[in-house]
């Protein structure tokens, strides 16, 4: 990638922590003015360049990025200055070889993602012009003396900050013209006595010993040893604590100074930042540890397991826990927990893979790169009124032109499950070319697969294809009603075909048994109406609740008697949808953009694949159509038994048997419908065309042909370009993922197999007894098996087992095996979900014309196979089928006559149906009206009482406030009277009540 210019007003780009990107800010045009402290550079400009990177900045990449500025390096001094550093306190360098350029690059693995550069046209810092060591020359602006503060908890401890710790090194200087340097100086161990000469004239040089990357691998520390970066010493001090297996702590743990000892042990290590070297620097140690290694290291956390083996999971992104746990065990012989190492694994594969989150917002730059690369190709993207993503459409504009040229008219429907945190499905379209390989056309994610859904997905695809004539095509996919509904209404005049494999699902939850599952694909097998009948009579006789089960479908969804032969393809099954949904498995658990890329990816490497692998298919017909194969070798042994009676003008008459059949050489057809309807000989034709000697390979349908299926190949896939080129799109809105509700358990990642999927322990496959009713072999009871059986506790005698004879199997001989199933999908029928009415926003992204073709494609074709049938639809002259007496039109008279019957009688069913069920529901009503009625007369009468018994009610109290009113009345009279006699009985006068006076003889005497 090289360094792009940012234009004006242009945001500046976001560099990963871990990544090798950065910005290089180039200071020219003006020059140095002042010194020391009060040196600027004045009268410049700057321009930015970025997405420059670490393993490609050399010298002819920095004189790429002055070029494009207008200087010539060599002409002008270049300098960059330090990071932490400025124009004022010596923190300039010169650029002058690729060794100052690496040292320069060496700043970014500690975060630093923007150097500036500057440009001294007139030289105006003479004096100061130095050659860089990056490992010494790098200062802080501490004065680098140790002092003895108090020791405080750090906000940069190693066990905490485990991302402020990089594994990124420089190596030892070296001299420009290549002279080695001074002879390292053994250092005591004083701090005072490593300090420089008071004099110039005492000619001391140091060089202290630099770490580098080489030394993280095994570190070792010693007084005297240089460390260009503090983080650089954090993390060589956790690489020996995992590598030592011992628990180091960090008491004083910051920019200027760093303390660590053995939390067991004697061992102690102090560095800090030193003004002579401009580094960190080692002052005192003790390298020997007095105490046991432990099994288990604080240190060692699931970010550093992440930073060791990064690199493991881009090699074999599959890697598991218990392979991962293995190779740490035998790396650092210690066994880490598995939700530390599953941890480590979901760290990894973020940083991979990139946010899922964000993954949504990059949608519109995706579908601009997407088209930019491959003209031609569609991309839709419907978000919600709350800018949350909705559902999404891509087609490959290669893809869709194959697709058009050498496939046949056939396109198989069907979802699967994303396996990611916010789930959604994946609609698909897949069609076949002409080896009978599955050929992916359309895709769609949405959220639910429901009616609205694959609407809107068939329509899109319908307009996307240019399909105008519905007629033409072929429709496969599962009886699901969802999907039934969408596809009458986009494609009302297609052929509407069921699977027969899921048909069988829903037949055998009804009436399970080898023998009718036998009888259902003979009967799907069937290629003649009266075939078809005599199969079906065979499954009236062994049982009638299934014939009328089946005499309730379709018969031309399944049954290959009532299908069309326009299509020249016979298949029963949707195996293409299944096989493609295993394709990409491992990318259905990817987040939703890498998901799309990795899909897009596999279809590139398919294409290029089958164009390599069509170049070498020998003779004119694809392999798999050939007469050497297994079932075209069937057809030729079937045909020794037929023998051939030439009636003239290629018709001929042919005995298989006790059946007698017609076949017309040149209207490639026979009586039999086999060849009609796959384009293939059938086994009568085969016995004609070795009558005249002809090869079978010439009567192949072209569909079929070489030509064909290196045409539908033609077209390449073109890939996209690194995330970091994309153009950005204006004016789109942030898209948000979908609402995420967490479910209760795991995730469950795995399908639902059904019960003949099973796999043995021993190999291969055994069928699960999962609801099967057990029978006791003693008391011929179910539900309980011999050691359970009460009879048998008891000592009752077993019961005798009636001896059941064996149902002769219906002959099947002419008939194909039953084909093999490879997918499963154990759900039927998905019900129905409420449509949100959420207000969707459709955008269309326009692009230009790609850089990288200078012809449009154009539009795109019309179908090669709808085309070549209609131009052959007129029989040959020479042929003695006339229209009153061709046999193919009375076939298909006959069927149409029966389609017809099967329509009437099915019509008639309905509406008795309907006529019983409105009987029925009119017999509901007037009893519904009775009960209703008679709930009346209740509710009144209660009403009536209730009235009634208000009424008593309402005079009982009535007559209670009478009578109690009454009583108070009197009882006031009582008082009154009271009172009255009280005050009378004190107006009355008293009687006197006193006795005579006693009086003495002398009061008589003196009286």
């Amino acid at each position: 990638m090289a360094p792009r210019r940012r234009e004006d007003g242009q945001p500046p780009p976001v560099y990963d922590d871990h990544g090798h990107l950065f910005t290089v800010a180039v200071n020219y045009g003006g020059t140095f003015i002042g010194a020391g402290i009060n040196r600027s550079y004045k009268g410049g400009v700057i321009d930015l360049y970025d997405f420059c990177e670490t393993e490609k900045w050399n010298l002819k990449a920095l004189e790429r990025v002055l070029e494009d500025t207008g200087i010539v390096m060599g002409e002008a001094r270049v300098l960059w200055c330090l990071t932490g550093q400025s124009v004022r306190n010596l923190g300039l360098a010169d650029i002058m070889n690729d060794h100052d350029c690496m040292n320069m690059a060496g700043a970014v693995a500690v975060g630093h993602k923007e150097l500036p550069i500057y440009v001294d046209h007139a030289e105006s810092i003479l004096g100061e012009k130095r050659h860089l060591n990056f490992d010494t020359d790098f200062q802080f602006d501490s004065d680098g003396s140790d002092f003895e503060e108090e020791i405080v908890d750090s906000d940069y401890d190693l066990y905490e900050g485990d991302d402020d710790l990089y594994e990124d090194c420089i190596e030892e200087d070296e001299d420009i013209k290549g002279k080695k340097l001074a002879e390292e100086v053994e250092l005591p161990e004083s701090d005072h006595e490593l300090e420089l000469p008071e004099s110039d004239d005492e000619q001391v040089k140091f060089k202290f010993k630099n770490f580098t990357l080489v030394d993280m691998a095994n570190p070792q520390f010693k007084v005297g040893q240089t460390f260009a970066f503090v983080e650089l010493l954090r993390k060589a001090i956790r690489e020996y604590s995992c590598r030592e297996r011992v628990n180091i702590s960090m008491p004083t743990n910051d920019k200027n100074r760093i303390a660590t000892r053995c939390a067991d042990c004697i061992w102690y290590l102090w560095a800090s930042w030193d003004s002579r070297s401009k580094c960190f620097l080692i002052k005192r140690h003790e390298p020997e540890h007095t105490c046991e290694r432990v099994w288990k290291v604080r240190g060692f956390t699931y970010k550093f397991i992440e930073e060791k083996y990064i690199d493991y999971f881009r090699a074999d992104e599959g890697m598991n826990i218990k392979k991962l746990a293995r190779v740490v065990q035998k790396e650092w012989n210690m066994t880490p927990s598995r939700p530390k190492l599953r941890r480590a694994r979901r760290l990894a594969m973020s940083i991979i893979y990139g946010d899922e989150v964000e993954q949504y917002n990059l949608l519109w730059q995706y579908a601009v790169e997407l088209r930019r690369a491959n003209p031609g190709s569609t991309f839709f993207l419907n978000i919600d009124s709350e800018n949350r993503f909705n559902k999404c459409y891509w087609s490959l504009g290669a893809i869709k032109r194959g697709f058009l040229e050498g496939c046949w008219p056939v396109i198989c429907l069907d979802g699967c499950h994303l396996k990611t945190k916010f789930g959604g499905q994946l609609l698909v379209a897949v069609g076949m070319d002409s080896n009978d390989c599955i050929y992916p056309v359309a895709f769609s994610i949405v959220e639910v697969e429901d009616t609205t859904n694959w609407r809107w997905f068939l329509q899109t695809l319908k307009k996307d294809l240019g399909i105008h004539n519905t007629s033409a095509w072929t429709i496969m996919s599962d009886k699901q009603k969802v999907l039934i509904k969408a596809v009458s209404e986009i494609f009302p005049e297609s052929e509407h075909r069921f699977c027969v494999r899921h048909l069988w699902q829903n037949f055998n939850q009804l009436f399970r048994g080898e023998v009718l599952k036998n009888q259902l694909w003979k009967i799907a097998r069937t290629t003649t109406i009266q075939r078809w009948e005599e199969a079906m009579e065979e499954m009236k006789l062994l049982n009638k609740e299934a014939y009328d089960w089946l005499e309730e479908l379709p018969p031309n969804t399944w049954v290959r008697a009532f299908q069309s032969d326009w299509p020249k393809c016979d298949i029963l099954l949707n195996n293409n949808c299944e096989v493609f949904n295993k394709y990409i498995l491992e990318a259905r658990e990817l987040p939703v953009l890498t998901m799309i890329d990795k899909i897009n990816q596999q279809l590139m490497t398919r294409v290029c694949s089958k164009q390599d692998e069509g170049e070498k298919f020998p003779g004119p017909v694809c392999p798999k159509k050939k007469l050497n194969t297994t079932k075209l070798t069937k057809l030729v042994d079937l045909a020794a038994e037929c023998y051939v009676l030439p009636a003239g003008s290629g018709v001929f008459d042919v005995r298989f048997r006790d059946k007698q059949y017609i076949v017309e050489l040149l209207n490639r057809s026979c009586t039999c419908r086999r060849w009609d309807l796959s384009g293939i000989p059938c086994h009568h034709a085969i016995a004609c065309m070795r009558h005249e000697r002809i090869s079978p390979t010439d009567h192949v349908h072209p569909a079929y042909s070489v030509q064909r299926f290196r045409r539908a190949y033609a077209h390449n896939i073109m890939p996209c370009r690194d995330k970091s080129e994309w153009a950005v799109v204006d004016n789109c809105p942030q898209v948000a993922p979908p609402h995420y509700e967490k479910k209760v358990g795991r995730p469950k990642k795995n399908r639902r197999k059904q019960p003949e999927e099973k796999q043995s322990k021993k190999g291969g496959l055994v069928m699960s007894k999962h609801g099967v009713i057990i029978h006791c072999s003693h008391c011929g009871n179910p539900g309980h098996n011999k050691s359970g059986c009460s009879w048998y506790k008891a000592g009752m005698p077993p019961k005798k087992q009636r001896i059941k004879k064996s149902r002769a199997m219906p002959d099947d001989s002419e008939e194909d095996n039953v084909p093999v199933i490879t997918q499963v999908i154990s759900i039927e029928y998905e019900l129905i979900i409420l449509l949100r009415n959420a207000y969707s926003v459709l955008i269309y992204l326009t692009v230009p014309a790609p850089n990288t073709r200078s012809v449009h494609p154009g539009p795109l074709p019309d179908s090669t196979f709808i085309t070549a049938e209609q131009s052959q639809k007129v029989a040959p002259s020479g042929s003695s089928s006339s229209v009153e007496h061709n046999i193919a039109a009375k076939a298909e008279a006959m069927k149409m006559a029966k389609l017809r019957e099967h329509e009437e009688k099915k019509e008639a069913s309905v509406a008795a149906k309907l006529k019983k069920a409105a009987e029925a529901k009119q017999v509901e009503y007037e009893l519904a009206q009775q009960r209703r009625l008679h709930a009346q007369q209740k509710k009144e009468e209660a009403a009536e009482l209730r009235k009634l018994a208000a009424s008593e009610k309402k005079e009982a109290l009535f007559a209670a406030r009478q009578q109690k009113a009454a009583q108070k009345e009197a009882g006031k009279a009582r008082k009154a009277a009271a009172k009255q006699q009280e005050a009378a009985q004190r107006r009355a006068p008293k009687p006197s009540t006193s006795q005579p006076k006693n009086v003495s003889m002398f009061d008589e005497l003196r009286g």
